[in-house]
């Protein structure tokens, strides 16, 4: 399958063991830590990380990596001698558990930082506390307003917004887009947040916007995509994440819908495996926008 590429990039969930490892193309051993090739053994420093996994999306990626690089650490002499004790809890998607499993790493826990962080309802919850305890947040891939606007809390991802723009503003400039809709989860910080500014994107423009915004805890994909066809408008943007955004794309192709839209999406997508999942019937019709450098052709799976 061949998909459509506006902009390229690497995984963003391995930004952080791809800044402090190096790794040799001819195979030399990873260089980390104190890189004295014996383990740690000091008084731990204990660092945390914050998962979303569990439905609708698993963004455990970024919490994974941070492990890997802490593991790489460890082994090479630590920090001065001391190893890092990762705690890594998942909030579920649920934002009384993501309340309670940041004070425990905040407040009983201690610990100095919060880094690989992937998670679309904890940073909202808990920026608040990040900034009254004065506890750095390093995220992997945030989607919500918080991780862009508070000052203790910065990620490696482009975030929604942008991406969302980014595809957005390739579909009018390439593919003539005159209407859109914007599908996304009804969070105030994240759907709300991205597809009104799509909204504002298009109006700017003297273009139509529109926002088409779900229940997280309960999706109806197939009332979604009817809702889309109703509102008339020529291009889908698939404010999503990719599990959610895999499914309508497959509810569109079962009712043969690819050529009713243009298809759009952020970044999300933009995912190993995504392509073979698809299949050759999105082929040249699904258009992904990436976090980086400009303008690149059609990859081809």
């Amino acid at each position: 399958m061949k998909l459509q590429f506006t902009l390229t990039t690497g995984a963003a969930a391995l930004c952080l063991a791809l800044t402090g490892t190096t790794a040799a193309a001819d195979g030399q051993a990873p260089t980390c830590g104190l890189n004295t090739g014996e383990a740690a053994s000091g008084d731990p420093i204990k660092v945390g990380g914050i998962n979303g996994n569990a439905p609708p999306g698993d963004f455990s990626g970024g919490t994974d990596a941070a492990a890997a690089y802490f593991d790489c650490v460890n082994a090479n002499g630590g920090i001065n001698g001391r190893p890092i004790e990762y705690i890594v809890e998942n909030d579920q998607w649920n934002p009384e558990l993501a309340g309670q499993v940041a004070t425990k790493l905040v407040k009983d826990e201690g610990v100095v930082a919060l880094v690989g962080n992937g998670s679309v309802v904890s940073m909202a919850v808990n920026a608040g506390l990040y900034k009254d305890e004065d506890v750095m947040v390093m995220a992997s891939g945030c989607a919500i307003s918080e991780c862009y606007e508070s000052t203790n809390i910065v990620s490696t991802n482009q975030g929604p917004l942008p991406s969302g723009i980014g595809a957005l503003t390739y579909a009018v400039e390439e593919l003539g887009t005159t209407s859109a809709a914007c599908i996304g989860f009804n969070i105030p910080n994240n759907g709300g947040w991205a597809c009104d500014w799509m909204e504002d994107y298009m109006s700017s423009q003297g273009l139509t916007g529109t926002s088409i915004l779900m229940d997280p805890t309960a999706v109806d994909l197939n009332s979604v995509y009817l809702q889309a066809i109703a509102e008339g408008v020529d291009t889908i943007l698939l404010m999503l994440p990719a599990g959610p955004a895999i499914g309508l794309l497959k509810v569109a192709e079962e009712q043969g819908g690819r050529d009713l839209f243009k298809w759009v999406s952020p970044t999300p997508l933009y995912e190993p495996g995504v392509a073979e999942v698809l299949g050759d019937y999105w082929n040249d019709n699904l258009h992904i926008h990436t976090a980086y450098p400009y303008r690149a052709g059609p990859l081809r799976q």
